[in-house]
């Protein structure tokens, strides 16, 4: 694995964890349940970010 490679796997993951706070948050602000819901959206971030970077391996491949 190049090193390019593990950059790109980082930035995916950040930027996905960063989205799923942003969710998580938004949907806590509309529950009042503001911490709940900002660790429901980084375990979302996470998904979309290693799904995202099987996506990316599978078309590198």
């Amino acid at each position: 694995m190049s090193k390019s490679n593990v950059n790109r796997k980082g930035n995916y993951l950040g930027l996905s964890m960063a989205m799923g706070l942003v969710i998580g948050g938004a949907i806590g602000l509309l529950l009042n349940n503001l911490v709940l819901f900002a660790g429901g959206g980084l375990v979302l971030g996470l998904a979309i970010g290693t799904a995202l970077d099987r996506n990316r391996k599978s078309t590198d491949a």
